[in-house]
């Protein structure tokens, strides 16, 4: 059957469609450019909760300046040109115009106009950014990440509640089994053409168009050998080696067809293709030169403009560690997109200078993980400046302390349970308050329940959570007591180790879980911890030289299924978590094993208990890390931005499709 968009429903419906094996074909009207949901979701935003507001009287929706300029279109082109196309007085593009009538389009922003630049802050260097990165969201990638399409895109106006939407691929099937799919790739969309800042002259695979070899090309060479010297990431790829990926009318045909040769049908598949991060299509050609002609990770330290996608922005400019700049991209296949001129990504570390920059208007946009406001930052900004809109949205991770587990004392599961034991949560989320209000910076959970979070019952609830050690704040006393038990018991009554470096990234939110962690083992254990910075401007990798580290859970609530994350536990396979030497054998591989059958099960019911066996042995036997709880994004924008919404939890998928409806009326 023919449906115009399957929306992404609850994870139990999700996981039942699949072992239904409901054939679904998933896209929209093959004369159009753009698709929109013909069902709910409702003609407005997401209405605002406690955890996920929207702009409200103390933190106000933008209003229009008066005498906002006429909107003018930046016209569509049907094949690439060498220079930018010219503004003019014409119609707008359809998929610009189609805006207006989204289901997600907020009235308040009005009629969106052309022209103008956008400025957003990132705490963490603005790098050139590789092109083949497992991680779909680090800031100073996300440029490069803008210049590239996917098959498949979450609306990041509709969240995940908006389901699966056409991006490169107009329409889709599933095969009756589960096993294949088959793509329609829009035919008539160009890879960029060379631009007056492409500083890389005769890069294979400007101007040519998108064909299924590309595809093909794309998604095999994800999981080879170089991918992973590209920096790629278990966390959410698509493993190359087990999936077959055909071009049923040819190499040059418009027709994509892929088979899962485990046999076993995969709940996250069009989840996972919808990363642009990690599934972004390259050229063919681009492909084979890059690796042919540059040594691994060159980008990142190289030519910032090398970079060649079907996206709607491509590479202006880099300083490096001080901003990146992009430009429209004149061949996009979207008419009339984007609205803007221009687009800069500027690296601002200090969190005080960040605020004062959006205090003042010099940036439009302050927040993006760990380059989110603080909860002072907010309460002054509702206060000093409440005519600029502060949007909250829920972070897709949370923070905690990590453990090398190959590394005395950390390699002893008494010393990483002593630990986790006399973290004090509650005192963490109470403390997190934005002052005078019913915000939180962070919200006390579980891998896949936030607090104040409707329950997702892939994870143990937070009733469950609270019975587990470390977590009641009734038991706080006795679980304080256990712990020095426990260290009493590895180094002798009274005796402890000596002080242990935290070694963290040189940014405040990261130095801040370092000095929490240290002062809850002073106080309780009389361990200490000193701090390790590195700076993020030199490009390298602490690798496995850490004792302690600040990291995140190996799940996010972003994720419907959890099995995605769970799997970088499993170590039989190629890209896990690494320095986990130290973890027991015997429960590592019951953990292995429980991973694998969850990979098997395609029951919701038996799933869910896999799932939920699973985060209660990584939280409280395996102890990779201490969780403090999940982190709240604020994002600081100003009056004259319009069309920058991401919907909860799109915050980390679909916000990098946000820069291409945004547009600014000063």
């Amino acid at each position: 059957m023919v449906l115009n968009a399957l929306r992404i429903r609850p994870i139990w419906a999700l996981l039942t469609g699949v072992i239904m094996m409901v054939a679904i074909a998933c896209g929209g009207d093959a004369a159009t450019p753009t698709s929109r949901p013909t069902s709910a979701p409702t003609a407005t935003a997401p209405a605002p909760t406690a955890t996920s507001p929207a702009p409200t009287a103390t933190s106000p929706a933008a209003t229009l300046v008066p005498g906002a300029p006429t909107p003018t279109a930046r016209p569509p082109t049907a094949v690439p040109t060498e220079t930018p196309v010219p503004e003019g007085d014409t119609v707008m593009g359809t998929a610009a115009a189609d805006l207006t009538s989204h289901p997600g389009y907020k009235a308040e922003w009005g009629e969106p106009v052309y022209g103008g630049k956008l400025a957003m802050r990132t705490n963490v260097p603005a790098r050139a950014g590789a092109a083949f990165s497992g991680h779909g969201n680090s800031h100073y990638e996300l440029p490069a990440y803008t210049q590239y399409d996917s098959l498949v895109e979450v609306d990041p106006w509709l969240g995940w509640e908006g389901g699966m939407q056409p991006d490169l691929a107009e329409s889709w099937e599933m095969a009756s089994d589960g096993l294949s799919y088959t793509f329609h790739l829009r035919e008539g969309v160009y890879y960029r053409s060379a631009t007056e800042y492409d500083k890389i002259e005769n890069v294979p695979g400007m101007g040519k168009e998108l064909v299924c070899e590309d595809v093909q090309t794309t998604m095999e060479f994800i999981g080879s050998d170089r991918w992973w010297d590209e920096g790629g990431s278990l966390s959410v790829m698509l493993d190359g080696k087990n999936h077959t990926w055909t071009c049923p009318d040819g190499p040059k045909g418009f027709t994509v067809a892929v088979t899962l040769d485990v046999g076993i049908p995969n709940p996250g598949f069009l989840m996972q293709l919808a990363i642009q991060a990690v599934h972004g299509i390259k050229a063919k050609e681009w492909i084979e030169w890059y690796v042919a002609t540059y040594p691994a990770r060159w980008i990142l330290t190289g030519e910032f403009t090398a970079h060649v996608g079907t996206g709607p922005w491509v590479p202006k400019s880099l300083t490096p560690e001080v901003k990146n700049v992009m430009a429209p991209n004149p061949n996009y296949w979207k008419p009339g997109l984007p609205f803007l001129d221009t687009f800069e990504f500027h690296t601002i570390p200090d969190p005080a200078t960040a605020f004062a920059a959006w205090a003042t208007g010099k940036i439009d946009v302050m927040g993006h993980g760990s380059g989110s406001m603080y909860p002072e930052q907010v309460a002054q900004g509702i206060r000093d400046f409440p005519d600029k809109p502060i949007v909250a949205n829920h972070y897709a991770g949370a923070r905690n302390i990590g453990w090398n587990t190959e590394r005395p004392p950390f390699d002893d599961d008494r010393v990483r349970r002593a630990v986790n034991l006399v973290y004090d949560r509650q005192l963490r989320y109470d403390n997190e308050r934005v002052p005078g209000s019913d915000l939180r910076y962070g919200i006390l959970a579980g891998f896949f329940n936030g607090l104040e979070q409707p329950f997702n019952p892939m994870g143990n609830s937070m009733e469950e959570i609270l019975t587990w050690p470390g977590w009641d704040p009734a038991k706080k006393d006795a679980d304080i007591a256990e712990g020095n038990r426990l260290l009493d018991e590895v180094f002798g009554v009274g005796e402890r180790p000596g002080s242990f470096k935290c070694t963290t990234r040189n940014d405040a939110t990261s130095i801040n879980e370092c000095l929490y962690g240290g002062e809850m083992m002073s106080r309780h254990l009389g361990m200490s911890l000193t701090l390790e910075l590195y700076d993020p401007a030199r490009i390298t990798s602490v690798a496995c030289a850490y004792t302690v580290q600040p990291t995140v859970i190996p799940s996010w609530d972003a994720t419907p299924d959890p099995y995605l994350r769970f799997r970088t536990f499993n170590t039989n396979v190629q890209g896990h978590k690494d320095c986990m030497g130290g973890i027991d054998q015997v429960l590592q591989t019951r953990i292995n094993d429980l991973i694998e059958s969850m990979a098997l099960e395609l029951d919701a019911a038996k799933r869910s208990v896999i799932s939920k066996e699973i985060e209660k042995l990584l939280y409280n036997e395996h102890l990779f890390s201490a969780p403090y709880g999940w982190q709240n994004l604020f994002h600081g924008t100003q009056p004259w931005l319009k069309g920058w919404w991401a919907h909860n939890q799109a915050i980390h998928t679909g916000h990098i499709k946000i820069w291409e409806r945004a547009w600014t009326v000063r």
